[in-house]
């Protein structure tokens, strides 16, 4: 044993530190976990991964993360990875600019919320520089490129060095990289979902789990404002709205443009999209946070405080509060949204398609169709006026006439942005700088780049009709994850959305509006049977059901109250007799919808606050000496804040009992659920797991957040944990949970790593074929990280290693991408290991992979044993009723009594109702409620309630 020998040493070590040593190394796979049939907790047999990582100069998490990166064909992306989390990291910090660093990080993930990512692509894009010769230049194209782009010259050569070093050292074992860093192999959708499956698996058990929070009560919390744009200010003094300059001035340059909303000593900033990124950033139905809203929290997390001054003087307040309230009922005579139905049916006809899902439409009645003929009239009617501006970046947010380039005719727009491009005519030339107006035509949604000398003003009579395109979403529906496990609409998706609303008249059932958006069930009905477009991306694969966000479910309810209060109104007033004019007048006021609009209280002021701060004009400076003369006031501002901000835990015994902080300089510092109304496990993971200086929390570090994907969690701790015990209901009808870890000792029964165990309580329904998938994934693994006594796997050839490697992912994306239906948790009654009684199990047999003649180490995984069950549903609704009934019994059993004062209770079990304590002890004592009430408390899942007992269970 090495305690043996270590302890024999002139000076020995810590034999402690020597058994936790060894345990860590059974656990990464190095050493396996019996030695010669037995379990021993102090040594063990020395597997081929273990091996290989004895000659690689890093972590041995990290040196697995390349040998699992070989079976499934990415080495090259998780040496890179490898070299620089085993170095100092090559992203700098500027000097008292932490935020510019971590928006830089975020913009090198991608916004894929992974360090290793980030990692991986500025070291790619590096790379591609110094391969294509950009950096020859006595290396000062280089320390440009790297200052430009806050990376650290000296680190990411010293990474690049190293990359070749473990590149040398794994070719010892022919272990080899099949392609170049910058080629594409695979071309496919999962690539990243893999490499990220593969992280996850190197660094197993450092996975987090994040907390559910309550929806409803965040939704109350934001006052109904989207959380994905949105953060808040608390601790504002009175009067408020008079400070909007300076608020506004805190969130500077972040955003295009800023709502303030003030309800009291609270104000919610809310950012507006950039409507040119829409086909980029707004990829399904659920809606991703701004880039602004990570930056407006992180300044929090940065300790920077929110610092507003304030005057005491009353009557400055007060002049400024009535100069707010006259710019706020100052009417622009901007174009004017058009008035958007709460519910119904409505014909529309699709005009821009953003992506599955996602589009703009316009009604397809008459009123709207001689509306666009007048607009049209109008503009074709003269010639078009230059629009005027002194500054081009004025124009942002103002709505003109602009050319569209298919037809060279002009409509109504609005512009989004300005941007800057530089034409190169001639070879030797220099280049000529073009400004170009990124312009969304209101009419019809779709965006276009269009030249300043073709923007024209709009006339009076141009602007009094209501923009007709609105935009709309499908409802519960989001991107498959078999087509897009990132949460993206694939290419096929969008394809096949514009051939079934392309062209053609379709009717939306309108399911709600939230903030002038539409959210509605799409049908064709113009062929012989009518098609629900939802429906039909489901079923084809396209896209799977989703809850509605809580916001939709209660502008619904808001709707549908309006419409019945209305119809009530209605009916009362055909029953009094005929209606006045004024009365007919306000009837169909009452029934004609109001324009889309978030539901706001009765205090709350709107303020809107452009990116340039032109058309604001309230004299409110920032600065105490731009006050009157009169005493100033510093308040510091709590905030910014976002009630959907996500609290991590971790998953191991031993983690939860702490509180998870994320590295500051992780791009997962800032997490936002975007999906608060999905309640399945998500799960993230950490390279490096630590305590803080005064062990109260748990330290992740170099963190990686998987898709949202129902069971991921759980399958991920099944697919890589070195040992594991199913727990199943009391029936033994399905997999309910289980414990992972190295398992028990079984002449002791005690855990063998119990500070690393992670109980697992399922909430998709998880089959005896998925445990067959995941020990053929294992076997495979095992396979390509074993050798016999003639060879090893990687001599096959490359042809061979390949179609191993392929093999591997097919059955990987075939576990994770699988459809699962969605169960109720269900505890187990039990802790600990070696709960299941041995002629339950089910010994897991080979899957039939190629195995090795004879191997010289034994395999990395070891295949998980079953439990024998008879695959029928569990009907969680009976066993809740069940539940309900027992508490009730207990709470009749607390308020029997000998008293006789009158009191009307009622047995739910034998649907007996008694006036007093007294009749319901004797009650309670008879035989027939006595059996009723043994057989209630046997076995819960077996009762067969009868429809007189749900019906007063339900009462």
């Amino acid at each position: 044993e090495p305690r043996a020998i270590l302890s024999l040493a002139l000076n020995p070590p810590n034999l402690g530190g020597i058994e936790r040593a060894v345990i860590h190394l059974k656990e990464v796979g190095a050493l396996t976990v019996m030695l010669q049939g037995v379990v021993n907790p102090y040594d063990g047999e020395l597997t081929f991964m273990g091996r290989v990582l004895e000659q690689l100069p890093v972590d041995v998490k990290v040196g697995k993360l390349l040998l699992l990166g070989h079976a499934f064909g990415c080495l090259g992306e998780c040496l890179v990875i490898a070299a620089a989390l085993s170095n100092r990291s090559f992203f700098t910090k500027p000097y008292k600019d932490d935020m510019r660093g971590y928006m830089s990080k975020m913009e090198w993930s991608c916004f894929s919320f992974s360090d290793c990512l980030a990692i991986l692509n500025a070291y790619k894009e590096w790379y591609a520089h110094k391969q294509s010769g950009k950096f020859r230049s006595a290396g000062k194209a280089e320390l440009q490129w790297c200052r430009r782009n806050l990376i650290h010259k000296g680190a990411i050569n010293a990474a690049a060095d190293l990359v070749r070093d473990l590149e040398l050292r794994l070719n010892r074992f022919n272990i080899k990289s099949d392609r170049n860093l910058l080629a594409r192999y695979h071309e496919s959708p999962h690539d990243i979902l893999i490499l990220k499956l593969v992280i996850a698996g190197a660094f197993y058990p450092n996975y987090f789990r994040w907390g559910v929070a309550d929806e409803e009560l965040n939704q109350r919390e934001m006052s109904g404002h989207d959380p994905t744009s949105t953060v808040m200010l608390s601790g504002l003094p009175p009067h408020a709205e008079s400070y909007a300059h300076a608020i506004c001035q805190m969130f500077v340059p972040p955003g295009n443009g800023k709502f303030l909303h003030f309800e009291g000593h609270k104000v919610f900033i809310e950012f507006e999209r950039e409507h040119s990124s829409r086909s980029k950033e707004t990829m399904s139905t659920v809606p991703l946070v701004l880039k602004e809203v990570y930056t407006a929290l992180k300044r929090r997390h940065l300790r920077k405080p929110l610092e507003l001054y304030v005057n005491d003087e009353a009557a400055y307040h007060s002049r400024l509060r009535e100069e707010t309230e006259s710019i706020l009922s100052e009417d622009h005579e901007e174009l004017k949204p058009i008035t958007l139905p709460k519910l119904g049916l409505h014909q529309i006809v699709v005009t821009e398609i953003i992506d599955a899902g996602h589009f703009w439409a316009q009604f397809g009645d008459m009123e709207t169709v001689k509306a666009l003929q007048t607009v049209m009239g109008l503009i074709k009617s003269r010639d078009p006026t230059p629009l005027h501006y002194n500054d081009p970046k004025e124009l942002v947010g103002r709505h003109c006439l602009a050319r569209y380039s298919e037809d060279e005719c002009y409509y109504r727009a609005k512009v989004l942005g300005i941007h800057q491009f530089y034409q190169h005519p001639k070879l030797g030339h220099p280049s000529v700088s073009i400004l170009l107006a990124e312009v969304m035509f209101v009419d019809y949604g779709n965006i276009e780049r269009v030249s300043l000398d073709f923007l024209g003003e709009l006339t009076m009579a141009e602007r009094k009709l209501s923009m007709q395109a609105f935009e709309c979403f499908l409802t519960s529906v989001k991107p498959s994850y078999e087509h897009s496990p990132e949460g993206q609409w694939s290419t096929e998706a969008i394809f096949r959305f514009k051939e079934l609303c392309g062209e053609k008249y379709l009717i939306a059932d309108v399911f709600s509006e939230v903030n002038g958006v539409l959210r509605v069930a799409l049908y064709d009905t113009t062929g012989q049977d009518d098609i629900l477009i939802n429906r039909v991306l489901v079923e084809e694969g396209f896209a799977i059901k989703t809850p509605e966000p809580h916001q939709s479910k209660v502008a619904h309810a808001q709707a549908l109250t309006a419409e019945q209060a209305a119809r009530l109104r209605r009916q009362k007033e055909e029953l009094e007799g005929a209606v006045g004019e004024e009365r007919g007048e306000g009837e169909e006021r009452a029934r004609e919808p109001t324009r889309g609009r978030t539901l706001r209280s009765s205090n709350c002021t709107t303020v809107e606050w452009s990116a340039d701060g032109g058309d604001w004009r309230v004299d409110c400076q920032l600065g105490r000496e731009r006050y009157p003369s009169g005493r100033t006031t510093r308040i510091v501002l709590r905030g910014p804040n976002n009630p959907y901000e996500v609290t991590f835990y971790a998953m191991t015994s031993v983690g939860c009992t702490r509180p998870a902080r994320i590295e500051r300089d992780s791009v997962n510092t800032i997490v936002i659920d975007n999906e608060p109304w999905d309640k399945h496990e998500r799960l993230m993971v950490a390279a490096f797991v630590s305590l803080n200086p005064s062990a109260s929390a748990t330290l992740a570090r170099d963190t990686t957040l998987l898709p949202n994907i129902h069971g991921l969690p759980h399958l991920v701790c099944l697919l890589f944990s070195p040992t594991v015990e199913m727990r199943t209901d009391r029936l033994k009808r399905q997999y309910t949970g289980a414990i992972c870890g190295l398992g028990f000792d079984p002449s002791t029964g005690a855990s063998l790593y119990p500070e690393e165990d992670i109980e697992l309580t399922f909430d998709t329904l998880i089959t005896q074929d998925d445990l067959f998938l995941i020990n053929r994934i294992r076997s495979v693994i095992s396979l390509a990280l074993t050798e016999d006594a003639k060879n090893s796997i990687a001599e096959w050839g490359e042809m061979a290693a390949r179609n191993l490697q392929n093999k591997a992912r097919d059955y990987l994306a075939e576990l994770i991408l699988k459809h699962r239906e969605s169960v109720p948790p269900v505890q187990f009654i039990g802790q600990g290991w070696n709960q299941v009684p041995p002629d339950d199990i089910l010994v897991a047999q080979a899957p039939g992979e190629v195995e090795l003649e004879d191997p010289t180490s034994p395999p990395v995984y070891q295949l998980h044993n079953g439990i024998a069950i008879s695959g029928e549903r569990i009907d969680q609704q009976r066993a809740t009723r069940v539940l309900l009934l027992r508490g009730k019994m207990r709470e009749l059993h607390q308020k029997a009594s000998k008293s006789t004062k009158p009191e009307l209770l009622v047995c739910p079990l034998c649907n007996v109702r008694c006036s007093n304590p007294r009749e319901l002890l004797g009650h309670l004592q008879g035989r027939v409620h006595r059996a009723e009430e043994n057989k209630l408390f046997q076995d819960d899942l077996e009762l067969d309630l009868t429809e007189k007992q749900l019906e007063q269970l339900h009462l």
